[in-house]
């Protein structure tokens, strides 16, 4: 079972349509995330990024999509699957350090990262494990269930 099959994910919508509403500039061209869904927690809608990376890219560049997505990109979350098992650390490695900047900065910021590997997602599914920048972690499934339940999104 996909995320897409779960109940509290809707409203699934593709790069390719997405350009004229979340788009930022990277190398002199126009970006969107890779998908943008909406996520039910808690009777809350929450607009979650979707980013697919299957190759590890530079540093820089994830310095500066996460700035944005942390201060313009105007999204709820961010759900990163990574192809190479190094690059979940790195990412959340970026993130952190990313908060503490705009920390320094005085620019008000809240994480919104969870990454999870591709290998894990497709194996697992909705258990597949997402964590955040503080080590806090949950799967769709547990989302579900709190939703159900009527609890929120850890905290990370």
């Amino acid at each position: 079972m996909g995320a897409g099959q779960s109940p509290i994910v809707s409203d699934f919508v593709p790069a390719h349509n997405l350009l004229h509403l979340y788009n930022y500039s990277e190398n002199h061209r126009i970006k969107a995330p890779d998908a943008v869904f909406t996520l039910m927690v808690d009777k809350k809608p929450l607009k979650v990024a979707l980013e697919m990376e299957l190759t590890q890219k530079q540093k820089k560049r994830y310095v500066n999509l996460l700035e944005k997505y942390y201060t313009r990109i105007p999204v709820d979350l961010v759900f990163y699957v990574v192809g190479p098992e190094g690059l979940k650390k790195t990412i959340l490695d970026i993130g952190k350090e990313k908060l503490l900047e705009l920390s320094q900065r005085k620019v008000t910021s809240q994480n919104k990262l969870y990454v999870t590997t591709l290998s894990s997602f497709k194996k697992l599914g909705l258990d597949s494990v997402f964590e955040g920048t503080t080590g806090k972690s949950f799967t769709l499934r547990e989302l579900e269930k709190r939703t159900l339940k009527g609890q929120s999104l850890p905290q990370s």
